[in-house]
């Protein structure tokens, strides 16, 4: 059976912002490997509305042509992402055409992250999962969270870990080499990646490494961020007195980000509410192990002590204890075998494997729910 899928969503990359949405384009496309599902339609917003006057006429074309589209008969089944913001176009869809199979991908952000909008829509976010015939969750311990908060049955949950690693491209690579190309020349590198947000908690990445260069670590600091955030991420650095230790890049191609990893030592991840957590994942396909906060998605990968450490949320003297400990106390062999262990977490995580699994419960959720 070719099943032809509607993608839905509110972040999708573009040429001017390729990081903006990045995964459920490649999750999409990691669906179109196989054979049986093709991505017929395509409904998304591909950047951040600068107004709420563009933002609100943005959004009020993007729902029509979510419902349009989905009411033509050329599609046989709908794939949403991010319910929070996609939870009205859904509900209409539903109820004019109940046969359609609808599939809702939910993210961290979506559903628990802390905001007056969010809680205003939540109704609208419970009415839709209500009526999706499959709810694709990153991890199982999220998928256990949105059983117990919206009541959702078990047999409705599918647990798909954000479209899996491509390991043909997040591999180990020789971390001289990598260094040399960008330039550093300290002795320890440490990273991260993430958009400006409350919830990454960007002044704790910054204050663990103020409290590692004090104890006498001299270290570059990489850092990712989408390019409206630059001067963000530049005046935390000036704010710490790390300008100098800083390399600040904006969005880059996605191919790029092993170059950037390959450099690290660490990747620090004092993010508080992951669902997944795929940088981590990406890190230690790398073979670079992490230092995290205690999320609930990053608990299906790390294992503390193994192939990297969990620190206390928001404490960045736990996160610079624990850099600090491995930087300096860890012999060459316990390093190796911490890294070596990353790559075999990472396996479990493949793309192919992942997409496989998931594009076969689409197909067989298409047959079960047909016009």
């Amino acid at each position: 059976m070719s099943v032809r899928v509607h993608l839905i969503s509110n972040m999708y990359p573009s040429a001017e912002h390729p990081s903006f949405g990045i995964f459920v384009k490649e999750m999409s496309e990691k669906l179109a490997w196989y054979g049986e599902i093709t991505i017929a339609r395509k409904t998304v917003i591909t950047r951040k509305p600068r107004t709420s006057l563009v933002k609100f006429l943005h959004y009020l074309s993007f729902y029509a042509r979510a419902v349009l589209r989905s009411l033509s008969g050329e599609v046989d089944l709908v794939y949403a992402h991010y319910v929070s913001h996609t939870a009205l176009p859904i509900i209409i869809i539903s109820l004019l055409r109940p046969s359609l199979p609808i599939v809702i991908n939910i993210h961290g952000s979506d559903v628990a992250k802390q905001s007056a909008l969010l809680k205003i829509i939540r109704p609208l976010s419970r009415f839709a999962l209500k009526h999706a015939a499959l709810v694709v969750m990153p991890s199982s311990r999220y998928a256990e969270m949105i059983h117990r908060e919206f009541g959702l049955p078990l047999e409705k949950l599918f647990v798909s870990p954000s479209g899996g690693i491509d390991l043909a491209i997040f591999h180990a690579k020789e971390r001289d080499r990598c260094r040399s190309h960008l330039r550093i020349n300290s002795p320890f590198v440490l990273g991260y990646i993430a958009r400006v947000d409350h919830d990454k908690r960007w002044p704790v990445f910054f204050q663990t490494l103020k409290l590692l260069v004090e104890r006498g670590i001299d270290l570059t600091a990489v850092t990712v961020t989408g390019n409206g955030n630059l001067s963000a991420i530049r005046t935390l650095a000036a704010e710490y007195g790390l300008t100098e230790r800083v390399r600040i890049f904006g969005d880059i191609e996605r191919s790029r980000l092993p170059l950037l990893y390959g450099a690290m030592d660490l990747f620090l991840f004092p993010s508080i509410r992951e669902s997944l957590g795929l940088v981590g994942l990406e890190s230690m396909a790398c073979g670079v192990p992490i230092v995290s906060a205690d999320s609930i998605g990053v608990q299906e990968y790390l294992n503390d002590g193994k192939n990297g450490f969990f620190a206390k949320a928001d404490d960045p003297a736990d996160f610079a204890d624990k850099a600090y400990r491995y930087l300096t106390q860890f012999s060459t062999e316990q390093k190796n075998a911490m890294m070596n262990e990353c790559l075999h977490t990472a396996t479990r995580f493949s793309a192919a494997e992942v997409s496989r699994n998931l594009a076969k419960v689409m197909v067989a959720t298409a047959s079960q729910n047909h016009d």
